[in-house]
């Protein structure tokens, strides 16, 4: 059902834009940092942050095709998707590698550790409220 499809795209882009919203609050409140570090951490972080955008900005593109044609899509369409949702994670994966180095230049090491755990406790939130409003795949 298009109608359904249009509103689950709309779901999904307004919870990614809340969480986005409030990822930067989340992490002041529960990433003490010094004077010092603060402007390189927060410099650091925009920049990762306007990378992972566009990871987030993909994958939304992904979800939207999904959502659009959960209920008739063919083995190729399928395969496609899965393997362009992969690629997305696998990208996700390479970004945190390349900034963790970036963030242990700024931060100690349990600051790195932490600031990590936060960005995933935040992706799970994320995962779990878009998780919820998402079809399953038609097996027919």
């Amino acid at each position: 059902d298009f109608c359904l499809s249009r509103g689950l795209g709309d779901v999904y882009k307004r919870q990614i834009s809340k969480i986005q919203a409030e990822r930067q609050q989340m992490l002041a409140e529960n990433l003490p940092l010094t004077a010092e570090q603060a402007p390189a951490f927060w410099k650091t972080y925009r920049e990762y942050s306007n990378e992972a955008g566009k990871l987030f900005q993909k994958e939304g593109q992904l979800m939207l095709e999904f959502i659009n044609n959960f209920d008739n899509l063919s083995q190729e369409e399928a395969k496609s998707l899965l393997d362009d949702f992969l690629k997305v994670e696998t990208s996700f994966l390479k970004l945190k590698k390349k900034y963790v180095s970036r963030y242990r230049k700024v931060l100690s090491e349990t600051q790195t550790f932490r600031y990590f755990q936060i960005q995933a406790k935040i992706d799970d939130i994320l995962a779990y409220e878009m998780g919820k409003n998402i079809p399953m795949v038609s097996t027919k």
